[in-house]
């Protein structure tokens, strides 16, 4: 199911979470099937949309909550019920629900420490504080680097401590060290890329690096990180997985020079029919704002405000992360040109 799932071969995945399924109602197997809904919610989020895969780890998540005394023991990686916590808060995010994707990403922590398993409290940590650098909540996405890196120390976690220098290096950026934080990212990068399990979490860490390149002047450096991730990549992962790292790409084209506006506009339209596909309404807000901002100064925005405007006010929650108070200075500019 994972080697499916990282080559966006979703069917594949779905089918196999629901064999799963199905040998846990043959042997009638909780254990199992909080792994099957796993699997299935998952893969199918991908497949048909965030909101039906959430649909389907919250199952899990009942299940995990109502028979955790009882479920048999996990013996490797990280234990499912927490997995399904983690990966349920992403696609809430996705949803533009990030307050409810704070909740249960905080509920995964709880119950990590609960459950005293080091290994699903470092993958807890680390998707919590992935989930508020994306927020904007940089302080918060720190501690949460700190304690990760903690745990991974104590108890010999390469790949978790890697994964940690580099978080913490995103945030040291956007607190103001920036020098500290390139080198504590790069740090993290050269011990990452030396292991050979396979690079589950990299296009979220290239996305950091080629941010971290961007915000010390070298965008150039950045878009060939990207290109090279981008490369050969079909269009279905393309805009269904890799989708933040085509609106990266988007800034730091316009970044590099103002030539490069008619690409950027390309993928911004790109990401927001991709997102709108599947639902991803966090996503489609923030390609959005970047095409509303980006045909304003061509005095061309009358159709990209308009669904900005119409997205944004979709929105129940969240005001303050940095997505939607971005959204909202565009709107606002907007409106005050019309």
């Amino acid at each position: 199911s994972s080697y499916y799932m990282y080559r966006a071969e979703f069917d594949k995945g779905v089918q196999i979470g629901q064999r799963i399924l199905e040998l846990a109602e043959s042997r009638d197997d909780d254990s199992l099937r909080v792994h099957g809904y796993l699997v299935l919610g998952a893969n199918t989020g991908f497949q048909d949309g965030y909101r039906a895969g959430l649909e389907i780890l919250d199952k899990g998540i009942a299940l995990f909550e109502r028979e955790q005394q009882s479920l048999r023991p996990f013996q490797l990686g990280n234990n499912p019920g927490i997995v399904c916590y983690t990966s349920s808060a992403f696609y809430l995010w996705w949803l533009g629900f990030p307050e409810r994707a704070v909740e249960r990403a905080d509920r995964a922590i709880a119950l990590a420490t609960a459950l005293n398993h080091p290994f699903t409290m470092a993958y807890a940590l680390f998707h919590t504080g992935s989930l508020h650098m994306w927020q904007g909540e940089m302080a918060l996405a720190q501690q949460q680097a700190q304690a990760m890196l903690q745990v991974a120390e104590e108890h010999g976690f390469q790949i978790w401590g890697s994964l940690a220098t580099i978080l913490l290096g995103a945030t040291q950026m956007a607190l103001g060290q920036p020098g500290e934080g390139l080198a504590k990212i790069e740090q993290g990068f050269a011990v990452y890329q030396g292991f050979k399990s396979p690079p589950v979490f990299y296009p979220h860490l290239i996305g950091i690096r080629a941010t971290a390149f961007a915000q010390v002047g070298r965008p150039v450096d950045g878009l060939k990180l990207l290109d090279e991730q981008l490369k050969e990549v079909d269009q279905v992962r393309l805009l269904r997985v890799l989708s933040p790292l085509l609106l990266l790409k988007g800034e730091l084209l316009l970044a590099t020079t103002p030539e490069n506006r008619g690409e950027a506009a390309a993928i911004f339209r790109a990401v927001l029919a991709g997102a709108s596909q599947i639902g991803a309404k966090l996503v489609a807000l923030q390609a959005a704002t970047h095409l509303c901002k980006l045909e304003m100064r061509d005095g061309k925005a009358e159709q990209s405000g308009r669904v900005l405007a119409e997205i944004y006010e979709s929105f129940s929650e969240g005001f303050e992360t940095a997505d939607l108070r971005a959204a909202r200075a565009v709107l606002d500019a907007w409106r005050g040109e019309r």
